[in-house]
């Protein structure tokens, strides 16, 4: 596979993940699985890792960019899954960090 076709797939993949994001932003019960919402975040960074776009430097500032805020996601998921009084303004926060990270992601590639 060429590294255009395997960058196209991958802008697939994150288009899929930020829709899966919607729906999950969109879902108004009490109950959230913060484990749907990692195992999100680590495909995210799988693909991240995987896709080396030759852009430049501005490309290595931004993957960088997202790899804090996806990490920032994935430390207060974990907090939030051992807390039983959830905020429900903290889920849509890590929600929307999550789903900016993927647009920001689908610009670079």
């Amino acid at each position: 596979m060429s590294t255009i076709e395997s960058l196209h797939q991958y802008k697939s993949e994150l288009y899929h993940l930020s829709n899966r994001v919607q729906l999950l932003i969109k879902r108004k019960d009490d109950f959230f699985d913060y484990s749907v919402l990692q195992d999100i975040v680590m495909r995210i960074v799988e693909i991240l890792e995987s896709a080396n776009p030759e852009k430049g430097t501005l490309v290595a500032i931004m993957k960088e960019k997202v790899y804090f805020s996806l990490a920032q996601v994935l430390e207060r998921t974990s907090e939030m899954e051992q807390d039983q009084n959830e905020d429900i303004l903290i889920r849509f926060d890590l929600l929307a960090k999550t789903q900016a990270s993927i647009q920001s992601l689908i610009q670079v590639l």
